[in-house]
């Protein structure tokens, strides 16, 4: 589940929008609010692209403040699926099982397997790898 996003100025509205394109959201868990906000700046992008008249350097300064913002959190939101990931490969990684290997036990007088962490040349002469 996405987290829910926090707002410098929250505004709230209502928009409608064909059914079809609800059920398509769903079915592909996309949220409303981000469908609308990133509709919202490709069309912005489009304007200020196309050399609108009515694109004003307050309005270039808003949006590159917004854009700012965005990119901060995409920064963050990186950083912490960074984290994430690296704490998943550490975990996945501690519960690999332990290489096991062959040696001649001088105490038993036998060949055994034991993990290799447990190794001991004053105990154990090593006989071979195994995987």
């Amino acid at each position: 589940m996405v987290a829910h996003k926090k707002y410098a100025d929250r505004y709230c509205t209502q928009v409608s929008m064909e059914r079809t394109e609800k059920e398509l959201m769903d079915a592909l868990g996309i949220e409303h609010p981000d469908a609308h906000r990133i509709g919202l700046h490709v069309l912005i992008e489009q304007r200020l692209n196309d050399a609108d008249s009515r694109v004003t350097p307050e309005i270039i300064g808003k949006f590159s403040d917004l854009k700012k913002t965005l990119y901060r959190d995409f920064q963050a939101y990186i950083s912490l699926q960074d984290t994430a990931q690296k704490t998943l490969a550490n975990l996945a990684e501690s519960q690999k099982p332990e290489e096991m290997i062959e040696v001649f036990d001088r105490g038993e007088e036998a060949c055994i397997r034991i993990p290799k962490s447990q190794f001991d040349p004053e105990w154990h002469t090593l006989r071979r790898s195994t995987a």
